[in-house]
């Protein structure tokens, strides 16, 4: 016999029960004295209502039972096709449901106003006995919670079976247990916890189930700060004011409270930064330094809060002068159209390259300036139209980094920082830097048709090398960089560089440890330490742009290990950066270039915007093993919105020149100024057709 157990003290019964003898014996126990009522149901609708004698267990039949003798016959629904019949007590109570199929009648006989009639209904048991337990889930959580507080939950079964459960919570939230069997009767409590302020929905998955209480919503807040963090630019020109920033990791506690700052030199714009009850959002002040020099900035709060971050050095760089004047010595068709909103690229050029020929071309005087030589007076850069990128115009600004010729004949460049051995025998005057900060200052204050954020900064070879020293340390000028060919910290030979110098040509190679260093206004660190890119980036403290390079195994002009060093310090340190690689030589340069600016095109980035940092992207090559590949090549995104405690753009991977596009994952984190939380990296799946993925903080 197929039946539903309809009434719960003998479905506990039935099922308690340990054989099918001793389970049909509970199963049919309530009908053991009186009257047996029979409702013949017709579907939904009762067709007809009959009562017999009292059930009796056929003991010939030890899976079977027999009902007495009809008594009484009511008929609601004449015709009707009778689907299951369900078998109530004298008392009322509806005790199972048997489908008319497992129903036996013997010696049936049509009687007038009735169908059929029921004497000696014979009931035959399915020996499948034990009757399957009924499975019913209570699933609750806690509406509201806290982030990194342990948050509760439960799953209470109130059916007559064990049931097996999961829960596959959302990004940010862990439940703990997340899988399992809940015994009958039993009660399951969760552990719920999230890392990030939002609203989350669980869910309780349980096959054969009936679940109540799904989906649970939760408010998770965010988690009352308990450290105030300050952060201080490490470097900057003197009598140029820096930003200080106070951050606290989660909402200001009750009462609120100050956070006071001093400064061991400078002026600060404000000791005083005052922080309301719930407040999440960083505040700043400025700091000073009239001139060259080093300060310690420290701080301490009343609000019961960690001190991070202080005490905080700046060190301020004397401003090595400015342009005399600066005219326009020749233009042509080329110059940039009058287009507001122009895309910027600064374009650093190789060794040998002759002095911008298109464009606008302009004469800085440095006679006064006190930015080069005494013989060194006129800084030249151009201004030309660069066309589109991405529907975007595009100015292309191109400085010149040549002072004339040796006495050799050889031509003197600088390798886009400065030179040695002139005045300041034996040290280094970043002379170029300097030109080129204030070449920036004059094409902002002069050029009102460029974009105020849009600004990128690239150059091959020696270009490279100019924009990894001299891009990496501006990233409020420069949100991305793209070095063409690039040296990371050494020439050509491992652990070793070399120092353009004004009065000789060629000079020799020198180690790290005697390379001459800069000039105290300058900083007056190593020249090596200035060109160490790897180190740099890998201190965390330094904030750097995105990064996207390129270079061919067998390039010569500086170990490939040290660009393989440089991966494994920028995943090290969290940073944004794109790496392609071949197996050709320095001056082949066989679509590299492409392959990066391909899914991130110069003016993608903008200053003030966030992007996402990409990691364990399963597409990644290995630049140790691989002769050609690359990492993080062939993503791109777009829409980035961002508050202060949201976070999400929309991700894709789009192909490359030389890999189709295809499903894979990869991990994102927000990289932003705005947004103050400070999430796990998120998994994400792009599929193959190069559709965006949006993902959110």
């Amino acid at each position: 016999m197929t039946a539903t157990v309809l009434d719960a003290t003998t479905r506990a019964a039935t099922v308690a029960a340990t054989t099918q003898d001793a389970q049909r014996a509970a199963q049919w126990a309530p009908f053991g004295v009186g009257d047996v009522t029979v409702r013949h149901m017709a579907g939904a609708v009762i067709a007809e209502v009959s009562t017999h004698g009292p059930a009796v267990l056929n003991s010939l039949a030890p899976l079977g039972a027999t009902l007495g003798a009809l008594s009484a016959s009511t008929v609601n629904v004449s015709g009707a096709t009778i689907t299951s019949h369900i078998f109530v007590t004298a008392g009322g109570t509806a005790i199972f449901s048997v489908p008319a199929s497992d129903v036996t009648l013997s010696a049936p006989a049509t009687l007038t106003g009735r169908r059929i009639n029921l004497a000696e209904l014979i009931l035959n048991a399915n020996p499948a006995l034990p009757l399957a337990p009924t499975y019913l889930l209570t699933f609750d959580a806690a509406e509201t919670g806290t982030v990194n507080v342990d948050a509760s939950g439960s799953i209470v079964n109130t059916g007559t079976g064990a049931c097996a459960w999961s829960i596959t919570p959302p990004t940010n939230v862990t439940v703990t247990p997340s899988s399992g069997t809940v015994a009958a009767g039993a009660t399951q409590t969760l552990v719920i916890t999230a890392t990030v302020a939002a609203t989350y929905s669980l869910t309780l998955v349980s096959a054969g189930s009936t679940i109540t209480g799904n989906p649970q919503g939760m408010l998770v807040n965010p988690a009352t700060a308990t450290v105030v963090t300050l952060s201080v630019p490490s470097s900057g020109e003197a009598g140029t004011a820096v930003t200080v920033t106070v951050t606290p990791n989660g909402p200001i506690p009750t009462g609120g409270g100050t956070v006071t700052l001093a400064a061991s030199a400078g002026t600060l714009g404000g000791s005083t930064l005052t922080f309301t009850a719930g407040a999440t959002a960083a505040q700043t002040t400025t700091l000073t330094l009239a001139s060259a020099g080093t300060a310690s900035v420290t701080m301490t709060n009343d609000m019961g809060l960690t001190n991070s971050g202080s005490p905080a050095s700046f060190s301020a760089a004397a401003v090595v002068g400015s342009f005399a004047s600066v005219t326009l010595d020749t233009t042509d068709a080329n110059a940039p159209s009058a287009t507001a909103n122009q895309v910027v690229i600064v374009e650093l050029h190789g060794s040998g390259t002759a002095a911008p020929t298109v464009g606008a071309k302009y004469l800085a005087d440095m006679t006064t300036g006190g930015l080069g030589y005494s013989t060194d007076t006129t800084f030249r850069f151009a201004l030309a139209n660069g066309g589109t990128i991405d529907g975007r115009p595009v100015c292309m600004v191109r400085p010149w980094d040549r002072q004339g010729s040796y006495p050799s004949g050889d031509r003197r460049e600088s390798y886009w920082m400065g030179w040695t051995d002139g005045p300041d025998t034996g040290q280094m005057r970043l002379y170029t830097e300097h030109r080129l900060d204030r070449m920036i200052e004059w094409i902002e204050a002069n050029q009102a048709n460029l974009s105020a954020t849009r600004w990128a900064l690239t150059g091959g070879s020696m270009g490279g090398w100019g924009t990894m020293t001299f891009g990496i340390r501006r990233p409020d000028i420069f949100p991305a960089i793209w070095p063409d060919r690039p040296r990371w910290r050494s020439c050509e030979t491992t652990g070793s560089v070399r120092i353009p110098s004004w009065a000789v040509a060629v000079t020799p190679a020198y180690t790290f440890a005697a390379a001459p260093d800069l000039v105290t206004d300058d900083g007056g660190t190593s020249t090596a330490d200035h060109m160490d890119i790897i180190a740099y980036v890998s201190n965390t403290s330094n904030p750097v742009p995105w990064i996207g390079w390129h270079i061919g195994r067998l390039d010569g002009y500086m170990p490939f290990q040290d660009h393989i060093d440089a991966v494994a310090a920028l995943r090290a340190a969290g940073r944004g950066f794109a790496f392609y690689w071949n197996n050709d030589a320095h001056s082949v340069n066989n679509y590299r270039a492409a392959e990066i600016t391909g899914s991130y095109p110069m003016g993608l980035f903008e200053r003030g915007k966030g992007y996402p940092v990409f990691s364990e992207f399963s597409l990644d090559d290995d630049p140790a093993v691989d002769l050609v590949g690359g990492i993080n090549v062939g993503l791109n995104f777009r829409n980035v919105t961002e508050t202060t405690g949201t976070w999400s753009c929309e991700v894709r991977y789009q192909g490359t020149l030389t890999r189709a596009q295809q499903a894979c994952t990869v991990k994102v984190k927000p990289k932003s100024s705005i947004y103050t939380g400070d999430p796990l990296p998120q998994s994400v799946s792009l599929p193959a057709a190069a559709g965006w993925a949006t993902v959110s903080f």
